[in-house]
């Protein structure tokens, strides 16, 4: 008989695991600690379809931490959600993602469908396991045909989605501009990352960069940035060459933070990795020691100010480069995966300072990110790359409803968008692609 399994949903991570293969000799059990952060789309299917193999041929138990609810949905036997060093809730799949309000209350992210599902019956009166179905069996033609169920018999009725705040920029100068950019990394034989890029990005725009890893994304933020000399073609900033300048130069124009914040700190506390970029960039001691404490702010360290980086959580780790990044106040902002290893809570804090810097000091923001909801919800602005090219530009709706185009790139359209693409006979607009949009329309009473 095969042992159940175990799956532990919380904000901060607490314990370690050894990596398995499928060639691993048998064990009684295994701890994987969020073995999906840092893995594109189709990575993350591949490890969540190993476990499911795990699980129906292995007589073993398998205990995970994980913040990505909807990949599990299906594949857990039990659920331990942690607050605090609490248990605060426990039970299966059904019992634990039947409770949306409670989950979000604990910073956890209710599975998309599960979450549209429960709201759905309940605007229209109907029970959550309507015809024996299982939470953890829904795809989105069930929730679809639910929702056009309801609101065919008008037992909800849709409403007007809020215009959006993600106004396009108006036509203002260029900040970056690339030209027939090619990138090549050394080897035998040498591989081409970058195919012939041409981009222009302006002045206040929030662009997210999208694609699987190996796509190009990092190598051409890289190129923009200084950190790699273009093989061919030009990449300029703010209207220079960037091989006519130093990285010194660029940082103060571009802020760059990393996909691991390991990578970026050194220093003894967390005020002096502010410090040293402001003291590189001559910044008098009284206005430094006030941008110091503004950064701390803005990412809620304030109390971690003499805390060693190496002290703090990962997650802690990232708003620290952040706030190093931004203390600096460069012109174009380029956030390389921002919710790697964040939960719920933390990966939109951190897509909200972006937000804020933008909007407040008018600066331009580049994303990259697997995450697409967290695109849908704050780019303005969506860039695809596939094999060192540009697959798609576009807004989010414009990119997210070429469905052939993105599968062939193995990326998948926001789950409430392809709802909402379902319901458009029944006025749902196409323009919905985020849960919080799509709740929000559904959520009209008769």
């Amino acid at each position: 008989m095969v042992s159940p399994l175990f799956l532990l949903f919380l904000p901060h991570l607490i314990i370690s695991s050894p990596i398995f293969t499928e060639g691993d000799a048998p064990a009684k059990f295994r701890l994987l600690d969020e073995p999906t952060s840092q893995l594109d789309p189709l990575g993350r299917w591949e490890v969540v379809q190993a476990l499911h193999r795990l699980k129906a041929n292995r007589d073993i138990t398998i205990l995970m931490t994980t913040h990505e609810t909807d990949e599990v949905m299906d594949l857990a036997d039990q659920v331990w959600v942690l607050e605090e060093g609490r248990c605060i809730l426990a039970g299966t799949p059904e019992e634990v993602f039947a409770q949306p309000e409670r989950l979000e209350a604990a910073g956890v992210k209710p599975p998309t469908l599960a979450h549209v599902w429960i709201y759905i019956a309940r605007k229209g009166g109907t029970s959550i396991h309507q015809d024996g179905q299982r939470l953890r069996d829904l795809d989105v033609a069930q929730v679809a045909q639910q929702a056009a169920s309801l609101l065919r018999q008008g037992r909800i009725m849709p409403r007007p989605l809020p215009d959006s705040t993600r106004s396009p920029s108006p036509a203002r100068p260029a900040v970056i501009e690339v030209q027939d950019l090619v990138y090549r990394y050394p080897g035998y034989p040498p591989v081409t990352a970058l195919k012939g890029i041409n981009l222009t990005i302006r002045e206040g725009e929030f662009v997210g960069i999208i694609g699987q890893n190996g796509s190009g994304k990092s190598t051409l933020v890289k190129c923009m940035v200084g950190l790699l000399r273009p093989t061919a073609g030009h990449a300029r900033v703010l209207g220079e060459d960037v091989r006519r300048l130093s990285v010194g130069q660029l940082a103060r124009r571009v802020g760059l933070v990393l996909q691991n914040p390991d990578y970026q700190l050194f220093t003894v506390s967390s005020r002096e990795e502010i410090l040293f970029g402001l003291r590189n960039l001559g910044i008098p001691r009284e206005e430094a020691e006030i941008r110091i404490q503004e950064a701390l702010r803005w990412v809620e360290l304030e109390t971690e100010a003499e805390t060693f980086p190496f002290r703090l959580s990962f997650g802690d780790r990232r708003k620290l480069t952040v706030a190093a990044t931004l203390a600096m106040d460069p012109q174009i902002l380029i956030l390389d995966e921002p919710t790697t290893a964040q939960d719920h809570r933390g990966r939109y804090q951190l897509a909200e300072l972006a937000r804020r810097f933008r909007e407040e000091k008018g600066r331009t923001v580049i994303m990259i990110t697997h995450d697409m909801e967290l695109v849908a919800r704050y780019a303005e602005r969506v860039i695809v790359m596939w094999d060192g090219q540009i697959l798609i530009d576009g807004t989010p709706e414009e990119v997210f409803s070429q469905t052939e185009l993105l599968h062939r790139s193995f990326l998948r359209p926001p789950i409430a968008h392809e709802i909402a693409r379902q319901l458009a006979s029944f006025g749902i607009p196409r323009r919905v692609l985020t849960t919080q949009d799509l709740l929000t329309v559904l959520g009209g009473l008769p």
